[in-house]
């Protein structure tokens, strides 16, 4: 079985809950961070939790898709007003 990493653009349904039930209609191990990390609309998530879940469970995946934005920002919306310098 292969397992993935899946690290979504936000927290919305679209992003996190559906593509888990997706993935239960096959043969796929999908592994997605704890609903608590990720933010909720323009509050970011916990990124330094993100990044060590990432860590901590990346060791025998086969695959990762990980949202750049929810990793470095913490979600699509936070993306897009953050203050944090280049």
């Amino acid at each position: 079985m292969n397992k993935i990493m899946y690290l979504p653009l936000d927290e919305r349904p679209c992003n996190y809950k559906f593509p888990v039930k997706l993935a239960e209609l096959t043969d796929l191990e999908l592994i997605v961070p704890n609903r608590s990390l990720l933010g909720n609309k323009k509050k970011p998530a916990d990124v330094s939790g993100l990044q060590e879940w990432l860590l901590e469970n990346c060791k025998d995946a086969s695959y990762l898709i990980v949202s750049i934005d929810m990793l470095v920002y913490g979600g699509i919306v936070p993306s897009r007003i953050h203050n944090l310098t280049k």
